[in-house]
């Protein structure tokens, strides 16, 4: 379960810096802390890093919460992305956030 310190520590070392590095990891351990679970967060921006892919799984009775926390806290969310795992009834969904002021990659195949 990453904390504020190890998620600043994984973002320091891929550019970012100062208060958008400690406002971002916060947003990201808070994520991770409201359910999220194998949470991977990544630094995005070139040539310089100014937000963060998050992604990780949630199950089928935490992603309501979850979302709804996302959502409402989560400050410059650029996209949201769910991806259902289970057939034909899914029982855990992988999730994708983007966030950040450039909003979700272009490119037409997710995030990242």
């Amino acid at each position: 379960m990453p904390t504020t310190d190890t998620v600043m520590a994984h973002l320091k070392s891929g550019g970012l810096n100062g208060d958008r590095l400690k406002e971002l990891s916060a947003v990201a351990a808070r994520i991770n802390a409201a359910g999220m679970k194998g949470v991977r967060v990544h630094s995005k921006g070139i040539p310089v890093p100014d937000g963060i892919h998050v992604s990780g799984i949630a199950d089928k009775a935490s992603i309501a919460k979850l979302l709804a926390d996302i959502l409402d806290k989560t400050p410059q969310l650029g996209g949201v992305v769910i991806f259902p795992y289970g057939i034909p009834f899914p029982d855990i969904y992988r999730i994708d956030l983007d966030i950040g002021p450039g909003g979700p990659v272009a490119g037409g195949g997710g995030f990242g």
